[in-house]
């Protein structure tokens, strides 16, 4: 094939490093390409085979047996005079033979792949093996995780607990009742707190925080200890230290994957992820069924908390609240209306009318 008389600045790929490398293509006759340092490559023009390439340059390789040098001509640099030819260059075939779109076919499916087995991995194998974690996490660990946890929470507002079941007779008969009911055999602790939200908040260990607002809510006492009996479902399910489990390994594995470790210990340190974060059905299915059987024995009527969750609703305000940390569901009003219970005549946990009216008031 008799080519034309042109120099031709080209990029030039030697098969042996990744960089580009320049040279000046010198056509007369036959193909030679020269760089500053006197270097030459000859090029049989009846090995050129022309490749798709990107926008705006035309790739030219060599045909010959898995020889991998190539080099590109910018289409401002192209002989345009003489196009016919760079037309009567063979187009490379192995560029649209079934092998190419094979091979392209299993990098889309390696890629499907990975995501398939990232997203299994988050969503399942790590939720699970953490969830098996939490039941060997010693409880004292726990404990003071949680104290972390409130001290992150409440460190910003001064005097923030109103009233404890460590320092009130009130709430601690609350506790015990609850705690006898639940079978729970951790200490159980009650803190009536001010937060700007209207949410309780089960922490790992066995501290209840209840807020203002919420307390501001109830019409009755059966309605706080009804949700109590929910939190308190949570805490003997591990479902906050389970999360907080979850998130630290997800973090640590992102960082092993992508290179970036500063997350996970940031995240297991701010107690702002339990105020934020969503239970899922699961988790909140499981604390019903506690709560349930806690309210069962207790002589409330299930159908109580039902009520309870939906006056919340109506009254949410922001993220922060607890219908939207505890997401609500036909499924889980069924449920607690459709439970049966036997009224008790006699419920020595509850508060005489002076002793509530204190405990509803007492943040204010």
């Amino acid at each position: 094939m008799a080519l034309p008389s042109k120099v031709i600045p080209v990029s030039f790929f030697d098969g042996e490093t990744a960089r580009p490398h320049g040279f000046w293509a010198v056509i007369d006759g036959g193909l030679s390409l020269y760089n500053a340092d006197g270097e030459v490559v000859e090029v049989d023009p009846s090995t050129l085979r022309r490749k798709p390439s990107s926008h705006g340059t035309i790739c030219l390789v060599l045909s010959g047996s898995g020889d991998p040098r190539r080099f590109y001509i910018e289409d401002q640099n192209l002989p345009w005079g003489d196009l016919h030819w760079l037309q009567n260059i063979p187009l490379d075939k192995t560029a649209a033979s079934p092998r190419g779109a094979i091979s392209r076919l299993k990098i889309i499916a390696v890629a499907i792949g990975l995501v398939a087995s990232l997203y299994l991995m988050f969503s399942h194998l790590i939720p699970s093996a953490a969830d098996q974690l939490a039941k060997y996490i010693p409880q004292s660990f726990e404990a003071t995780f949680g104290r972390r946890i409130e001290n992150a929470l409440l460190s910003a507002k001064p005097n923030a607990v109103c009233l404890s079941s460590a320092n009130s007779a009130s709430l601690q008969k609350i506790a015990v009742a609850l705690a006898k009911a639940g079978d729970f055999e951790g200490p159980l602790e009650l803190k009536l707190v001010r937060l700007p939200m209207a949410n309780a908040i089960a922490l790992p260990g066995g501290t209840v925080l209840i807020t203002q607002r919420l307390m501001e809510l109830f019409n009755s006492q059966e309605q706080l200890l009804a949700v109590l009996a929910h939190e308190l479902g949570h805490i003997k399910q591990q479902h906050s230290l389970r999360i907080a489990v979850r998130v630290g390994a997800s973090s640590a594995m992102a960082g092993f994957l992508f290179g970036d470790y500063a997350g996970a210990g940031a995240v297991l340190a701010v107690g702002q992820v339990l105020l934020n974060m969503s239970f899922s059905r699961d988790l909140e299915r499981e604390a019903d069924d506690d709560a349930i059987i806690i309210m069962q024995r207790l002589g409330i009527q299930p159908a109580v908390l039902g009520r309870v969750l939906k006056k919340m609703a109506a009254n949410a305000v922001n993220h922060t609240e607890m219908l939207s940390t505890h997401p609500l569901t036909e499924a889980r009003i069924t449920a607690m209306n459709s439970a049966s219970y036997n009224e008790i005549l006699t419920k020595n946990y509850l508060l005489s009318a002076k002793e509530w009216t204190h405990l509803a008031s007492v943040c204010g």
